[in-house]
């Protein structure tokens, strides 16, 4: 199951109209998703606009059970579809960096063992 959120985490609603998906990694090690999502659904004999098509835009969250994608572009595609790629979201790990740590006068391998 995909889910989608805004920016700030807050979800919106899943994706049922994803197709295509595929999770890679890169030679870097930057997990990417990418897939592609139906624009319109049939109902009776008109197409409807997906409700969830507005919410696919650059800075929102994708989610999936064990990753969070920050999405990066979506492009109209052919066939009423619109492909979407993501990356992995960092943000919450560079968050976590401590710039305030430091042990002056002290040896590498002490820092190791203590």
């Amino acid at each position: 199951m995909i889910i989608i959120a805004d920016d700030n985490y807050a979800q919106l609603g899943v994706l049922p109209s994803a197709q295509d998906i595929k999770r890679t990694r890169d030679i870097n090690g930057t997990d990417t998703l990418e897939f592609n999502y139906a624009m319109f659904n049939v109902v009776g004999s008109e197409e409807v606009l997906d409700e969830m098509v507005p919410t696919l835009k650059p800075q929102n969250h994708i989610l999936t059970a064990d990753q969070v994608y920050v999405i990066k572009e979506v492009n109209p595609g052919t066939d009423n579809l619109i492909a979407v790629e993501c990356e992995v979201d960092t943000e919450e790990l560079k968050s976590l960096y401590n710039n305030a740590f430091t042990r002056t006068n002290v040896t590498l391998n002490e820092i190791a063992t203590n």
